[in-house]
Parts: structure tokens; C-alpha cells; sequence
């Protein structure tokens, strides 16, 4: 689906106090967030048309993920509760979650979002680090705005020459055609989050400051993990049942190459890995993991997102082939 049809940041209007929203504070969000709403109702409403909507009644900014679709039918219904629950609610309707990066509401998939505001706090606390000349570019807060058909990765360009700071690998990025959006004031590494939020992905830092690398999210949260086991000699993946027919599956792997942890999960679900020689070469490159109760989806896109490939799942072969 295109990025285009797949997502969407809703930042416009103002509140009962005339506050736009651009100009809202984290523990300003906060605050409102908890207030209570004396009624509000959506039956089969779309979720493009509802998010927007409460964004202007309450000035707020709603980022809605690119793979959350945004076409999709929702009711819900909230009677005396804070808004922050009445949004809860309409995100579990979408099959998705929330978090909070600056004064932006983050609405996407429950297993990015609950790990978005720790990876964007790590991203700061790692920045906080550096020299003070890098710390000043690379904290900086400002807003961000785009066209319409706007390139996520020309946009990766531009957030980079903010900064004065080089993409080692921006070309991981897929093609895709973005539609214009305005986000209120951010820290420039909360800009970034944002962005690499729904394709997986966080970035690391050099010690210079001047060369940024995109990592799976993954890895930047296990590696500032402490007293950790030592992980398994051998990528191992495991799964366990859900509600209904789904699985969330478990895996921990430490500098293996994504070939033995594709081969791995193929081998968990009874498939057998196929991939033309091109791909072979990508997937020799090594990855660590550490995922807990994941979708399969979330899975193996953790491990094929920042090589640039997809999969294809049949019921003889888990397939992988170049991302179009």
C-alpha cells in the first residue's frame, strides 16, 4: 500500500482556548489528554475523517503511522472518559497503539508503539553525550512541514542537511510518494524517529556527530539493554498462540547473518527459505535482534526492512525478494 493512502499527520485547528497546536507543550498534551470528554461518538467513521476532526475540536497533532490504513471504519464511544482513553480505544478499533514523541501523538502498529517514546528518549540521552556543538544540531527543535508527494527519502535528505549531518544508507528507504503534513516544534531527533518510525527503523550516531547509520529498532533497544543473558550461539525463534489463529513469535540473535535467521524462521514455520543470488549476497549481512511477542510481519521486517527486501509467504516457501 502506498504511503500516500497508508498514513497521514493530522496537526491543525485550535482548542477551546484558542491555543494552536503547533505551540503545545509535552506536559501541555499531557494535561489535555487527561481531561475528561463528556460524550463523543463514532459509528463506522473513518478514521482519517475522525482524527482530523479531533484535531482541530482539541488542537492537537495525531501522526497516524503509514501502515495503519486510514480508510478503514470505526465506532467507539466514550461517556466521562479522558481523551487519551477515547483514543486508546479508537487505535484497538484500528488494530494499532499510542505513544507520545514531543507533542505529537504517534497512532501505529501496538509493537512500535510501545517502544517509539523509549527509542526516541534513547536517541536523545545518546546525543546528550556528544560535544556540545553536535548536541545543539542535533537537539534542535523546530517544526517540519512538506508538499504534497513529498519523498521519504529526499525528506531523509533535507532532515539531514538540517543538520549538517551525512545518511550512510538512506538508499534503504523505499520509493513511495508521502502527502503533506505540518509537525509542531520537535527536537530534530524526534523529527527523525518520526520518520523512520513505520518502516522499523531508528538511527545511530557517530561519535563525531557527523555521519548518521539507519538500524533496525530492534537493535538500538537491545543493545542499551544491562545484565542481559548472553544470547544464543544460534538464532532461535519461537512462537507462541494467540487470541484466534495468530502467533507473536520470540527471537534473539547477536551479530548473525540475516540469511541464518531467514533459514531460522523458515524453518519455524515449516517453509523453505528461496532467494535469487542477488538477494543471497544482502542477507550476508549480520543483524542483532532481541523481540519478544512480535507478529511475524514485525518479525521479519525488523530483519529484511533495512537491507532493502520483502518476503512472500506460500504454504511451501518463504520467499525473498528485492523490495519494489
Amino acid at each position: 500500500m502506498c504511503a500516500a493512502l497508508g498514513w497521514v499527520l493530522l496537526a491543525a485547528g485550535v482548542d477551546a482556548a484558542d491555543e494552536p497546536a503547533q505551540s503545545k507543550t509535552l506536559p501541555t498534551l499531557r494535561q489535555q489528554l487527561n481531561e475528561p470528554i463528556s460524550r463523543l461518538t463514532w459509528e463506522e467513521r473513518g478514521l482519517r475523517s475522525g482524527l482530523a476532526r479531533l484535531s482541530e475540536v482539541y488542537g492537537i497533532a495525531i501522526f497516524l503511522d503509514r501502515r495503519i490504513d486510514p480508510g478503514m471504519t470505526i465506532s467507539a464511544a466514550a461517556s466521562d472518559q479522558s481523551l487519551e482513553s477515547f483514543l486508546k480505544q479508537v487505535a484497538a478499533e484500528a488494530h494499532a497503539g499510542i505513544a507520545l514523541v514531543g507533542a505529537v501523538i504517534y497512532i501505529g502498529p501496538p509493537e512500535t508503539a510501545t517502544q517509539l517514546a523509549a527509542l526516541a528518549a534513547a536517541r536523545r540521552q545518546e546525543i546528550g553525550k556528544l560535544s556540545n556543538d553536535v548536541k545543539a544540531q542535533l537537539l534542535h527543535v523546530a517544526s517540519w512541514q512538506w508538499d504534497d508527494l513529498a519523498q521519504p527519502r529526499q525528506l531523509l535528505q533535507d532532515i539531514a542537511r538540517q543538520a549538517n549531518v551525512r545518511i550512510e544508507n538512506a538508499d534503504i528507504i523505499p520509493l513511495d510518494l508521502w502527502p503533506a503534513i505540518s509537525l509542531p516544534p520537535l527536537a530534530w531527533s524526534d523529527r527523525l524517529t518520526l520518520l523512520l518510525a513505520g518502516f522499523s527503523l531508528t538511527f545511530e550516531v557517530d561519535q563525531t556527530g557527523q555521519a548518521v547509520r539507519l538500524v533496525p529498532a530492534a537493535i538500538a533497544i537491545s543493545a542499551g539493554k544491562k545484565n542481559a543473558p548472553p544470547a544464543s550461539p544460534a538464532a532461535r525463534a519461537t512462537s507462541r498462540p494467540s487470541k484466534g489463529a495468530d502467533k507473536t513469535y520470540s527471537l534473539k540473535v547477536e551479530k548473525k547473518s540475516a540469511g541464518a535467521v531467514v533459514a531460522e524462521v523458515a524453518g519455524s514455520l515449516g517453509r523453505k527459505p528461496i532467494y535469487e543470488p542477488q538477494v543471497g549476497e544482502r542477507l550476508k549481512q549480520l543483524v542483532t535482534l532481541d523481540l519478544k511477542n512480535v507478529t511475524l510481519d514485525y518479525l521479519l521486517n525488523a530483519v529484511l526492512d533495512p537491507l532493502g527486501l520483502s518476503y512472500r509467504l506460500s504454504d511451501q516457501a518463504l520467499e525473498i525478494v528485492e523490495r519494489p
